[in-house]
C-alpha cells in the first residue's frame, strides 16, 4: 500500500525490489543494508532510498576484448582427474 507520504510499506518495497518481505526486513533492520523509517510498528520505505540500493546493488559486465581490440582467451578448467589415492 502505497502512503500518503509517498513512502512504500514493507510488502510494497519488497515486490518493487522483486524479493520477498521477510528478506527485505532482513536486510534493513537486522543487516542494515537499507535505510528505512519506523512509524509506530511499520517499516516503512522511501523510493530514493530503494533507488540507491539498486544502484549500490549494479554489477558492471566485464570487458570480453583486450585493449588492442582482441578478444579474450578464457581458459576454464572444470574437473581435474586425479587417481585413485592420488591427494592433493
Amino acid at each position: 500500500m502505497v502512503m500518503e507520504t509517498g513512502n512504500l510499506s514493507l510488502r510494497d518495497a519488497a515486490a518493487r525490489l522483486g524479493i520477498a518481505p521477510l528478506t527485505l526486513r532482513r536486510m534493513a533492520v537486522y543487516r542494515r543494508r537499507l535505510p528505512y523509517l519506523k512509524v509506530g510498528r511499520r517499516i516503512l520505505f522511501r523510493p530514493r532510498d530503494l533507488d540507491a540500493f539498486e544502484q549500490s546493488c549494479l554489477v558492471t559486465g566485464r570487458a570480453s576484448v583486450n585493449l588492442d581490440g582482441q578478444p579474450k582467451l578464457r581458459l576454464f578448467i572444470s574437473h581435474v582427474r586425479r587417481s585413485p589415492g592420488e591427494t592433493r
